[in-house]
């Protein structure tokens, strides 16, 4: 309960009650996937706050047990979410790290190599608009995207 209601007033941009909502439901969700997508979403609520430290340790608390697991659908939301981060303070080389590990998950059949290359392929826009990049970034993201 406290969990659906986290994510609605996360959705309605309500984040000091989406926060405490989210809160209550963690020690409610009984199993580990639950909790790290609850704890998921409170990274979120400081990823829109501007707390981006806060959001990276939320970020990071939960990524192994969301990568491991089976659901294709939280992995790409965990993704998603930490690839925000990143391009948002500028973290190319985080990127980088990122679609390596993504490629050794693939490596053990613990990630689609399908999603792997949509991943890759949705990256493009979120780098529009970004704050200039220095020559090595430019570089990286030029041999990324070729063919």
């Amino acid at each position: 309960m406290y969990h659906s209601l986290g994510w609605n007033y996360l959705e309605s941009q309500k984040y000091e009650k989406a926060l405490e909502a989210l809160q209550k439901a963690l020690p409610l969700r009984p199993k580990q996937l639950d909790k790290a997508i609850t704890t998921l979403l409170i990274g979120r609520i400081y990823f829109e706050i501007g707390q981006y430290e806060e959001a990276q340790k939320y970020y990071s608390e939960t990524k192994e047990t969301i990568l491991l697991s089976e659901s294709l659908r939280t992995k790409r939301l965990w993704i998603d979410e930490q690839l925000d981060l990143y391009c948002k303070l500028n973290q190319i080389h985080q990127v980088k790290e990122l679609f390596i590990e993504l490629k050794s998950l693939v490596d053990i059949d613990k990630f689609p190599e399908s999603m792997l290359y949509e991943l890759k392929t949705s990256m493009y826009k979120r780098f529009e608009g970004l704050s200039p990049l220095r020559r090595e970034e430019y570089l990286f993201l030029y041999n990324f995207f070729a063919p």
